[in-house]
């Protein structure tokens, strides 16, 4: 091989085995980060799916003793009236549930013994559920607990029962009240989260049968995959799920024994791996072939003088005449050629060359700094994504054990009165009515609890079921002053009420009255609660350019910064232990008006006040 083929291959050889080395590492890196990052988002968002089921079995679970508790049903155990009244009630109040929210399948109860006694459901009449593992926690435990998946009798539907104990008023247990409903229930909103353009999840029961999977046909039938999901803790693998090579994530949650997965592609994960690794060999060819013209370039100018001093040792071998002339000839060359390009030239050829190459190398490490600085403020989201989910999992937590106290406590009180009623038959007529009063006024609280948490509830998920029409910017307004004024009627509070003329104009907004009324009573009330007795609140009505701002202000204890961005999510309160409330007034202010297409602002400073201004389009 001649020596300008040597230079030229070694250069491109070089480059070659560079580029694949570059190549393989850029690889190797962005396939480990970009599978961590996938593995961190995945798991953020079974956290957010286990307490959203948690969430909805608590409501289910409120809902059964509810209904244990119902006075037609304890009624229907005395005797007092007959099955066919107390399965028209239930009946009726399954039709009234189903219409917010509708996955209600049957309302039914049974005797001691397990056996359905009442039911919307003919086919489920006298059904024996006392093997049932679930009947039977209920009954052990004399508390309420929630089935696996089951297959409906009356339509083959997947359904999942709620027990309860049924208790008469000396405490003893005479049957029990059940609640069903679709398997959905637990796993609609797990519809709304999305993983990639392939991924998805799945939720599996007790029984290793999946609960909720994207193909319908799946639903019911063993997850074969259970045994690699962790007990607490978060555990991954990469396996073969319908000849296609997947990476799955999941854990069994802590409070039921039910299990939550995520599944990605693995060729979804390594995608913009590849991708990147095309860019480097499309541009890795474009600099061999760079190397392929430099090689030959620079093979001529170093093979130039040995090529003419080998001529001349060939003319002097065959006795050629002019060899004296030809090798002065020679020297000269080399002199002009030889000397001046390995002292001036070749140096400074090499030298580019050598800077090219430089700055090459300086691109590949500035584009590996690059993606590996992009790659920790993604990492850096994911673990704010993290915090924020463990907040709200503490706040729901929160929200349940503030809820379960304030429900135990008036309960606790009626059950008091109630025996003592029972045990002191002739009390004096004034204690008697004291005792009334008493039971009156704590099933008076609980009702109230009922509204401000399960009705609001429901209202989170029909939020955006708006029922708007036209209403005059007078009527609007004069409602609203009148209902302020009765409503801080002897509440030690100041009230201004600022309106601008053109109320009595005929323009309208278009708007839901019954909710926009809601939105009205969280902001007042919040005003009221917060501001102290003798402070002032102000509302005022301006019309700027074509939109009314609504302003309500007030002088109160007013917000901490560190709170303000985190002030319109559900169940957050600040440490206002003395204030009662469960965090969801302004989420569902918020709901509301976002599905108007209004806007809502909070200006606040502490301990001087608060300022709320929501801006809505006048037609």
């Amino acid at each position: 091989m001649s020596l300008k083929k040597k230079i030229t291959v070694y250069i491109c050889s070089f480059t070659v085995i560079m580029l694949i080395i570059l190549s393989s590492v850029i690889y190797f890196r962005s396939e480990k980060m970009l599978n961590s990052e996938a593995e961190t988002l995945m798991m953020a968002q079974l956290d957010r799916a286990q307490e959203n089921i948690y969430f909805l079995t608590e409501i289910n679970k409120i809902e059964a003793e509810e209904l244990s508790k119902d006075f037609l049903v304890q009624e229907f155990y005395n005797k007092e009236v007959s099955q066919e009244t107390v399965e028209a009630y239930l009946d009726k109040k399954m039709k009234a549930m189903n219409t917010n929210y509708p996955f209600y399948k049957d309302l039914f109860l049974l005797n001691k013994d397990g056996i359905i006694i009442a039911t919307l459901v003919e086919s489920a009449r006298r059904i024996d559920l006392s093997t049932r593992p679930y009947f039977k926690r209920a009954k052990i435990s004399d508390n309420t607990a929630i089935s696996d998946i089951l297959i409906a009798r009356s339509d083959g539907d997947n359904i999942v029962n709620t027990l309860t104990p049924v208790f008469n008023s000396k405490g003893q247990v005479q049957g029990y009240a059940g609640i069903a409903v679709k398997a959905k229930y637990f796993s609609t909103f797990i519809e709304n989260f999305s993983l990639g353009e392939t991924g998805y999840y799945i939720v599996v029961d007790s029984n290793n049968l999946i609960l909720s999977h994207p193909d319908t046909n799946k639903i019911f039938k063993k997850f074969k995959y259970s045994h690699l999901i962790g007990s607490k803790e978060y555990k991954g693998h990469h396996i073969e799920i319908d000849g296609e090579r997947v990476f799955m994530i999941g854990k069994t949650m802590e409070r039921k024994n039910w299990k939550i997965v995520a599944i990605l592609k693995d060729k979804e994960i390594y995608e913009k791996s590849i991708q990147l690794s095309g860019y480097i060999i499309m541009f890795g060819i474009l600099l061999i072939l760079t190397a392929i013209f430099l090689g030959k370039y620079l093979s001529d100018k170093i093979s130039m003088p040995i090529v003419a001093m080998t001529n001349s040792m060939n003319t002097l071998v065959d006795g050629t005449s002019s060899f004296k002339s030809n090798l002065q000839n020679t020297i000269d060359d080399l002199r002009e050629e030889t000397i001046p390009h390995n002292y001036t030239k070749e140096p400074s050829e090499i030298g580019n060359l050598r800077n090219s190459l430089l700055t090459l190398k300086g691109h590949f490490l500035k584009g590996i700094y690059k993606f590996e600085k992009e790659s920790k403020i993604l990492q850096k989201r994911a673990n704010n994504l993290i915090n924020e989910i463990d907040e709200t999992q503490s706040q729901t937590l929160d929200f349940i054990s503030k809820l379960s106290h304030d429900i135990r406590t008036p309960l606790t009180l009626i059950k008091g009165y109630s025996r003592g009623l029972e045990d002191h038959v002739e009390l004096p007529k004034e204690v008697r009515k004291q005792f009334l009063n008493g039971i009156i006024d704590n099933v008076s609280n609980i009702e109230t609890i009922v509204h401000d948490v399960l009705d609001t509830s429901y209202e989170v998920y029909n939020t955006p079921s708006l029922r708007r029409k036209r209403v005059t910017i007078r009527d609007f307004i004069d409602n609203i002053e009148l209902e302020t004024k009765i409503l801080l009627d002897n509440r030690s509070r100041n009230l201004i009420f600022i309106k601008d003329s053109f109320i009595e104009s005929k323009d309208t907004i278009f708007i839901d009255d019954s909710k926009m009324k809601r939105v009205w009573s969280n902001l007042i009330s919040n005003a009221i609660k917060y501001t102290n007795e003798g402070g002032t609140i102000v509302q005022s009505f301006k019309r700027i350019n074509n939109h009314m701002t609504w302003i309500i202000e007030d002088d109160g204890t007013g917000i901490k910064k560190e709170h303000m961005k985190k002030i319109f999510n559900m169940f957050y309160r600040a440490n206002t232990i003395d204030k009662k409330g469960y965090g969801l007034g302004l989420y569902i202010t918020k709901s509301i008006l976002d599905a108007h297409g209004f806007t809502i602002k909070v200006e606040s400073e502490y301990n001087k006040g608060t300022k709320i201004i929501v801006n809505i389009p006048i037609d």
